[in-house]
């Protein structure tokens, strides 16, 4: 549903490089917000370097050509401002949140980045080790994680969604300064880039800010297609997802959680388009036999036709009670 002029007069210019902008004068507080979205995401990566837009979301804080290493945040918290930023399937966003008199300085944060961004071995290295934390944090050692990330392989065979926005652990490690910089410069070009600011502001005063600080920024080569392509799916999948863990390690409320696996369910059949014919969740302790079980979760997935169905299986030494 389009936004009323009326109640959103939205002003709309574009920069000779291709640099889209978007400004929404609101007065009603001294503060603004600026938001850089980039058309880049994990559809836009291959196998090899999943996880590369994540991993380089945390790369653009660590210095350009005029402010050096966590300078960017050091900068904009002195002036009273915060900065975060996220990765998704589809693109990648940076924003800001200041008070109005620090609009010339988050401009100027913001372009030095875009123009002259610091790829290093050691900042590579270094967020490569954040990330990498985050993922095991999020995924590796999370039923929930662990779930969403079975079921989002098994719901495509081919198109980009099939892996995480974090990436694979394997691709995150092998991930290489040479690829940064060629994604950066394929990617992070004013002509794949679309300014929001809203807030209190003079338009015509900020559309000349903008303009000084972003024209000299050249514009990217055409981007590269995304393999959108996803075979006919003749069948439902049949997805048996068992998550393999010591009974012992895990609290009621973790097992608890465990139904949470309805809601992965549910929002994979809507992506897919499956009729909810058949949507279970089971939680079954089962005694061990022969070898010491695992000391960590494990996720098997197997596929076949007819419906899509998780199974959850608690595994535990014999004896093991839920605590």
């Amino acid at each position: 549903m389009p936004l009323d002029p009326r109640d959103f007069p939205v002003e709309e210019h574009a920069l000779p490089n291709g640099l889209q902008i978007r400004l929404l004068r609101d007065s009603s507080l001294p503060v603004a917000t600026l938001y850089s979205f980039f058309r880049v995401g994990s559809r836009n990566e291959r196998p090899g370097i999943t996880g590369i837009s994540h991993l380089f979301e945390h790369m653009m804080f660590n210095g350009s050509r005029k402010y050096g290493p966590k300078e960017f945040d050091r900068r904009l918290e002195a002036a009273g401002g915060s900065s975060n930023a996220y990765t998704s399937n589809d693109l990648t966003a940076y924003y800001e949140d200041f008070a109005s008199d620090a609009l010339p300085l988050v401009l100027d944060l913001e372009a030095d980045r875009m123009a002259s961004l610091t790829i290093d071995d050691a900042s590579l290295s270094r967020e490569r080790e954040v990330v990498k934390e985050e993922r095991r944090f999020r995924t590796d050692n999370d039923i929930d994680g662990m779930m969403n990330e079975a079921m989002g392989a098994l719901a495509f065979l081919a198109h980009p969604y099939r892996w995480p926005v974090i990436g694979w652990m394997t691709d995150i490690e092998s991930i290489t300064r040479q690829d940064c910089e060629r994604y950066f410069r394929t990617y992070y070009a004013p002509n794949n880039c679309t300014l929001v600011l809203v807030g209190d502001f003079e338009p015509q005063q900020a559309l000349e800010q903008i303009a000084k600080l972003y024209a000299p920024i050249p514009s990217g080569e055409p981007l590269p297609a995304v393999a959108v392509g996803e075979p006919p799916q003749v069948l439902p999948a049949l997805g048996i997802v068992a998550i393999t863990t010591p009974l012992g390690n895990v609290s009621m409320s973790g097992a608890v959680r465990l139904a949470s696996v309805a809601l992965a369910l549910l929002n994979v059949m809507v992506r897919v388009e499956i009729p909810p014919a058949l949507m279970v969740a089971g939680l079954k302790a089962l005694p061990s036999v022969g070898a010491a079980t695992p000391a960590a979760p494990t996720v098997k997935v197997a596929t076949a036709g007819a419906a899509l169905l998780p199974l959850l299986v608690c595994s535990a030494p014999a004896g093991s009670e839920l605590k």
